[in-house]
């Protein structure tokens, strides 16, 4: 599966923060950023952008100072790039919990293919249904979205899904049944971390 960057929108990414709310009681602000901007035009950079750029996404968790040693070159050039580059969404910081430690025990990836006579529209995408405080990313196009979610265990998941489903065949949205894989946390392997600094100096080409 294939979601372009120009033909898809990415409401939610690897946000745990609706998640863990639901299952703490815990309130989150009713306009809490979740996914990546939309706007997708063209920006420069300068050298020293770049260089800041790779260091913010490969080190998240050094300060101006350690980043600026770290580079080799001026706090102040590093102070200025990230205050750039967070106003703009450019780089957005995500902190990822330990779901197993939390007690989380089922991970799920959902394919739902839409009616091409209903397909996706605002108002389901505003429904909360796809965007439930179980799912953890969601990539969609017209046609059709996956969905990653989380679950304490397989009865939460199913009442879950069953909800989804019922509300997208009641207002024939789906186009057949979603294709859905479950994942058993404690038996997961981690094969590779979540890291982007490779693909971010590949893009850059620094």
């Amino acid at each position: 599966m294939l979601f372009p960057f120009a033909l898809s929108s990415i409401p939610l990414f690897l946000d745990y923060a609706p998640l863990l709310a639901s299952k703490t009681g815990l309130e989150l602000p009713p306009d809490i950023f979740t996914g990546i901007p939309e706007d997708s035009s063209p920006i420069e950079l300068s050298d020293n952008e770049k260089k800041v750029m790779y260091g913010l996404v490969s080190n998240p968790d050094m300060n101006d100072k350690e980043l600026a040693e770290h580079l080799g070159t001026s706090r102040h050039i590093v102070s200025k790039s990230r205050k750039r580059m967070e106003a703009e969404n450019l780089v957005i910081k995500k902190r990822i919990p330990n779901l197993l430690k939390l007690g989380f025990k089922v991970m799920t990836l959902s394919h739902i293919r839409f009616n091409p006579r209903k397909p996706l529209d605002s108002a389901l995408l505003k429904s909360g249904v796809l965007q439930n405080p179980a799912t953890i990313l969601l990539a969609a196009r017209k046609y059709d979205c996956i969905a990653i979610s989380a679950h304490l265990d397989y009865e939460d998941y199913r009442l879950e899904h069953t909800r989804m489903v019922q509300h997208l065949k009641e207002n024939n949205y789906l186009a057949e049944m979603p294709e859905t894989s479950k994942y058993m946390i404690p038996s997961m392997v981690v094969m590779k971390d979540i890291t982007f600094g490779p693909i971010v100096k590949k893009i850059l080409e620094i």
